[in-house]
Parts: structure tokens; C-alpha cells; sequence
């Protein structure tokens, strides 16, 4: 792994195994890494930009009770959220992707690879600085069902 988790993740995912890192660097770079939920998710849940008619950038799984995990909250989370470079969206506006079964959630996080750099760069500018892991650059989720990969969910983050 690069890195670690992300630092808002770290109690709910674990690492993938090196067969699955391996598929997923081949789309998202040697600079990418994966991990995998700790609980099987029924669907996703996506705010939905009513003003564009496209989905927006807050990803909740979720669980089997009906519970809503965050997965990524573009406000907040990536190298734009942490720079506060996103405006706020509306929370309430979502749409739904059911599973039909329970699956497993992957999510990968891509990386530039110099992320210590513009740490050291920001720490001299007084800029708040954060984990090396928190500054990904893109984010993909996968649904993990019967040793199968499916894409469900990409966005840029920086």
C-alpha cells in the first residue's frame, strides 16, 4: 500500500488483498490503493445536483440495518474538500443505487505520489496540514460480489 486509509475511514476498512490492488492500479495508477468495508453494504446513496441534473459528490453507503455509512463527502474529504475549495451541496437531494444483494464495498484512492512535497510546501505557508493520505486526488468505489469488480462510483477530488 502507498498509503493508509484515508484518516475519516480508518476504523471501517481494512486492506485489500494484492490480487485486487493489483486490477485496481491498473485503472487508477501505481500510485493508487484500495481497502475494503469492514460490513457488506444494499446500495449506495449519492446527493443528486438538481441545478445540473447530475449526481453530486457525497457517497453514502448503505449497511444491511438500513444504517447510512459516509464514504466520501467532497466537502470534506480529498485534496479540494481539505483545501476548502467545494462549496456545500444539498444533502437531501439523493438518489439511490440498490444492490439487489448484499455486497462488499472496495474503495480506492489515487494519489499524485508527492504528496510529502506540497505537505512541506503548505506547512511553510502556514496552510493547515492534514495526513499524507487525506490529499487523494480521485476516488473510485467498487461493488466486491462473487470475486468481481464493478466500477460503481468515480470522481476527481483535486
Amino acid at each position: 500500500m502507498i498509503y493508509p486509509a484515508p484518516s475519516y475511514l480508518r476504523e471501517l476498512v481494512t486492506e485489500v488483498d494484492n490480487e485486487i490492488l493489483l486490477k485496481v492500479q491498473e485503472n487508477y495508477g501505481e500510485y493508487s490503493t484500495a481497502f475494503k468495508f469492514n460490513m457488506k453494504f444494499k446500495g449506495l446513496i449519492q446527493t443528486w445536483n438538481t441545478k445540473y441534473n447530475c449526481i453530486g459528490e457525497t457517497v453514502w453507503g448503505l449497511s444491511l440495518n438500513n444504517e447510512k455509512i459516509c464514504i466520501f463527502d467532497g466537502v470534506k474529504n480529498g485534496y479540494e474538500g481539505l483545501m476548502g475549495l467545494k462549496e456545500a451541496e444539498d444533502l437531501n437531494s439523493t438518489r439511490t443505487i440498490d444492490f439487489g444483494n448484499e455486497a462488499d464495498i472496495i474503495v480506492v484512492f489515487q494519489y499524485s505520489g508527492d504528496e510529502a512535497e506540497f505537505i512541506a510546501e503548505f506547512a511553510n505557508e502556514g496552510i493547515p496540514v492534514y495526513e499524507e493520505e487525506d490529499y487523494f486526488s480521485w476516488i473510485a468505489i467498487y461493488k466486491y460480489e462473487n470475486n468481481n469488480l464493478k466500477e460503481i462510483v468515480d470522481y476527481e477530488c483535486a
